[in-house]
């Protein structure tokens, strides 16, 4: 949630489901799990201290979602109108196979309906972290496929992409060189000499997997695709996963997965509480391991 002290020359925008301004009542939900959702804090004499709430801090994408819901009212009455004027004709024209038009505009009422809001950064940024780590396992894994990938950055001219401080680290732990003093390519020779035949397999799919490190987002997304990672097997939520949200994101995204309802009652009390408690209180919710 943003905060804003109020005078400093910027203006927010109120952000409501209803009226002239409103963003419907979906869309009003997933807005307060935005990170340009917040509040106002008053620095105005006469009314210092007073906090204005549900409060929009991106002009651009809130007249976006005015606009969506407009559109969507106006395509909702427009199919209710055909639907009235066609009434006395049901069941007298030929069915051709075709969509009608009051089905084409409820589709596209529901379409510009659907509520979105943007990630938060520090919630993609954790997302890429991890993508990395699976995809690093998933090719010291797959001795075969790590081959191959390691043959396309290299013909790409992406050898650049290979990370050595990931790559020096895995090669320490398989060949047991700890805290060598080697510096250049002679001293590295060394190492990699000392290392024993059946040591060299693992750390050039190692050498692969700190591609996982160097690679952009494009690429790291083809990669797990290719290693046919499945997030599913390494993905859970945790305290540290959690702890990336504000408590107004967090309430958004309990309500999204279902477990605002599965708490009942007892989620309005985790929710008053401080934002340790509040996760704890989330985790301990039964069947959302």
């Amino acid at each position: 949630m943003v905060a804003w002290l109020q005078g400093d020359g910027f203006t927010p925008l109120q952000l409501t489901a209803e009226g002239e301004l409103g963003v419907g009542a979906p869309q009003y939900t997933s807005c307060q799990g935005c990170q340009s959702f917040g509040c106002a804090v008053s620095a105005m004499p006469g009314s210092y201290g007073e906090v204005t709430r549900s409060l929009c801090f991106d002009p651009a994408c809130n007249s976006q979602k005015v606009a969506l819901w407009r559109k969507a009212q106006r395509d909702a009455v427009a199919a209710v109108e055909e639907a009235a004027g066609k009434g006395a004709a049901k069941g007298t024209a030929k069915h051709k196979g075709k969509p009608s038009q009051k089905g084409k505009a409820g589709a596209r009422t529901a379409a510009m309906a659907t509520p979105t809001h943007q990630t938060p950064q520090r919630v993609v940024a954790h997302r890429l972290g991890e993508w990395r780590k699976w995809l690093a396992k998933a090719l010291m894994a797959q001795p075969q496929r790590s081959q191959r990938v390691l043959i396309a950055p290299v013909l790409a001219g992406r050898g650049a992409d290979l990370r050595e401080a990931q790559f020096r680290n895995a090669f320490e732990r398989i060949a047991g060189q700890f805290g060598s003093a080697a510096f250049g390519v002679r001293g590295r020779l060394q190492r990699a000499d000392a290392a024993s035949e059946t040591q060299l397999e693992q750390p050039l799919q190692a050498a692969t997997a700190s591609a996982a490190f160097g690679v952009n987002t494009s690429d790291l997304e083809l990669l797990l695709n290719y290693a046919e990672v499945d997030e599913g097997r390494y993905f859970q939520w945790d305290k540290t996963f959690l702890d990336l949200f504000t408590m107004s994101e967090l309430e958004s995204l309990a309500d999204e997965v279902g477990l605002k309802k599965a708490m009942g009652t007892g989620f309005k009390a985790a929710r008053a509480s401080k934002k340790q408690e509040f996760i704890a209180a989330l985790l301990k919710v039964p069947g959302f391991a």
